[in-house]
């Protein structure tokens, strides 16, 4: 609100004037209608001009200052020679159309001319849209004089001072507009005008900022509160925490504690079994409270059901399942051929995929190729391919215990559990008269061997070389006894300890057999004693000897019988075979040997041969045949002692 008084600008709702503290009242322009223009000042008195008549559209006031007093008019001159200037120069912006003024008369022309020359300010013309200032309330409803004064002394602002003019009618209308851009630039006192200021002392400051600054605080205490709240999950959903690497236990408990569900999916893995290998949503995403996250849970690969299936479809659900190495075999099987019939590892069982996978596929029944098998191998072969053995043991050269012959041949289709004669390389001896036969068998095969042959087991030691002693008694087939000392007639047996040593597969030294009667010969001489190395499946006879050409050690005595012993060998072995004849009574024996066992005893005095020595062991040594001497013989003796000779035996 502009000062009637002054011409300071105040607030709308102030009562009294901040410039000149007079009281403010209602203008036109706190109605809402434009404030009348006032132009520079013009005299008063009676230099005012007359009121002109306005048309219909437009009103023409010409403001005009009544003459003063001399001494009045140059005192105002003298006080505010430079405001009023200002002043005329502000007015003199506003571009108006200008009209002529009515001549009413010479004297009114000739006043204008005076107030010319004692105010710099040109008289103007001013055209408005038409108002009806008496309609407009007048402060104080009397015709006043008013004064314009421009005064910048006491105050950062304008102010005006506006003097009461007599009569409404010559009032000139002042009207208030909004200042350019370049207008405010150029007026320093422009921000004044604004509306909600306090004029004061300095810079003009708003009401309104200590509450702007109150409640911009309160903005950024209330975004610092919502960030912090955001943050600490207490809004706007939880995010979702990291859980690879962890066990499936713990996931779930992280994800509870957050108030999200979980949903488990498993992946076949060889590592890190139980373990979350991925997560969905990722780390760090924002979702609402209660969602559900999906982890991926590493699990053990299993072998699938692939039973009853063909090979294409089993070998696929193995590579399904991670199986890299994939082995498949056909067995007999009475199932669908072609069909999976066993797989290993079974199934369920868990695997690695670089573990190896065997398929076994259902087949015909087939004869497996077992020739030249072992025994137990070829045996099991055929079960496993359903079929029976029956094993039948035949002379061969093959080794011992291995498949010579099947029956079908391998290969040819059969039913299911037919039964294959299996041909082995016989265990045991073809005969119990074949000794060396003995030495290329087990001792438990020799044992069984002659036990199967009806010969009984009687006495069984250790010797002191770790050899076994074993007695197999016959009364129609001869004993056989196995010994380190096969050449003597009797042995010295331990009283106690007796067990079958051969059974548990003490070593076989030397084998020693007592011809029975049914197969004794009937003369003593040497072809009976080679006619029964033939017999005994000997060979290679190297020496021979009897009573006569035998070479005794000194000092042996004389015997009433008569022997044949032959000797030779057969590859490692060394065998002799010895008869002899007492009276009219013929026994005979055979004995077989590895030879390293005679490199132990001294055969020296009997000229290295081997004959001689166990003739001499059993015929001389035994006691069997000995008998007194005559006196005859004793002289002859002491002679030949005496002379030095040695006897030859005669």
């Amino acid at each position: 609100m502009r000062c009637p008084h002054c011409g300071a600008e105040n607030a709308d709702d102030a009562r009294r004037c901040a410039a000149c503290d007079e009281e403010l009242s209602v203008g036109p322009s706190d109605l809402g209608v434009e404030e009348p223009l006032v132009e520079s000042p013009r005299p008063r008195g009676r230099h005012a001009a007359p009121r002109v008549e306005e048309d219909a559209t437009t009103e023409v006031v010409e403001q005009a200052e009544e003459a003063e007093p001399a001494d009045q008019a140059k005192r105002s001159e003298e006080a505010e020679p430079v405001d009023q200037a200002n002043q005329a120069d502000e007015f003199a912006h506003d571009e108006r159309p200008e009209e002529s003024e009515p001549a009413e008369s010479v004297e009114q022309a000739a006043q204008t001319e005076d107030l010319e020359e004692a105010d710099p300010a040109p008289a103007q013309t001013v055209v408005r849209p038409r108002i009806d200032v008496e309609a407009l309330p007048h402060p104080d409803d009397k015709p006043e004089e008013h004064l314009v004064v421009r005064n910048t002394r006491d105050y950062d602002h304008d102010a005006q001072s506006v003097n009461t003019v007599h009569g409404t009618e010559n009032l000139e209308t002042i009207r208030t507009e909004k200042a350019s851009s370049r207008d405010e630039r150029r007026d320093p006192y422009a921000r004044s005008k604004r509306r909600d200021t306090v004029p004061g002392e300095g810079n003009s400051r708003s009401r309104r900022r200590p509450l702007l600054a109150v409640l911009l605080v309160l903005a950024v205490l209330a975004g610092g509160a919502a960030v912090l709240s955001f943050g600490m999950e207490l809004w706007g959903g939880k995010s979702v925490p990291s859980l690879v690497g962890l066990s499936q236990a713990n996931a779930e408990l992280a994800l509870s504690n957050k108030g999200l569900a979980v949903r488990t999916k498993s992946e076949p893995s060889d590592d890190a079994i139980g373990k979350v290998l991925s997560q969905s949503p990722e780390v760090g995403t924002r979702v609402p409270e209660g969602s559900t996250v999906t982890i991926v849970v590493a699990a053990s690969r299993v072998v699938p059901e692939v039973m009853g299936l063909n090979e294409e479809d089993a070998r696929t659900a193995l590579e399904d399942a991670g199986a890299r190495e994939i082995t498949v075999m056909t067995r007999p099987s009475g199932e669908a051929e072609g069909t999976v019939i066993a797989v290993s590892p079974e199934q369920g069982e868990t695997f690695l995929s670089r573990n190896p996978v065997v398929l076994t596929l259902a087949g015909p029944y087939r004869v497996p190729d077992v020739v030249g098998k072992k025994e137990s191998d070829a045996v099991e072969m055929l079960k496993q391919a359903g079929l029976a053995a029956d094993v039948t043991y035949v002379s061969s050269d093959a080794t011992v215990r291995t498949v010579v012959e099947t029956s079908p041949a391998a290969d040819e289709i059969v039913e299911e559990g037919a039964t294959v004669s299996v041909k082995v390389s016989s265990p045991y001896p073809t005969s119990t008269l074949h000794l060396a036969e003995f030495f290329g068998h087990s001792s438990q095969d020799v044992d069984a061997y002659l036990q199967k042959e009806g010969y009984e087991f009687r006495d069984g030691f250790i010797d002191a070389l770790g050899n076994a002693i074993a007695l197999y008694a016959s009364g129609e087939k001869g004993d056989i006894t196995f010994s380190s000392q096969p050449y003597l007639r009797s042995l010295k047996l331990p009283e106690e300890g007796s067990s079958n040593v051969l059974s548990t597969g003490a070593p076989i030294a030397g084998v020693r057999w007592v011809v029975p009667g049914s197969l004794m010969p009937g003369q003593q001489d040497l072809a009976a004693a080679e006619g029964l190395a033939g017999t005994c499946g000997l060979e290679g006879m190297s020496d021979s000897c009897d009573e006569t050409s035998i070479t005794l050690p000194s000092g042996t005595g004389r015997i009433s019988a008569t022997f044949s012993c032959a000797s030779g060998e057969t590859g490692d072995l060394a065998w002799t075979v010895l008869v002899v004849k007492d009276g009219s009574t013929i026994s005979a024996s055979v004995t077989c040997a590895k030879k390293d066992l005679y490199s132990a005893s001294d055969l020296e005095p009997f000229g290295g041969r081997l004959c001689q020595f166990v003739a001499y062991q059993e015929v001389y040594r035994s006691g069997a045949y000995r008998v007194k001497e005559s006196k005859n013989d004793k002289k002859k003796d002491s002679a030949q002692g005496a002379a030095g000779e040695t006897d030859s035996g005669a």
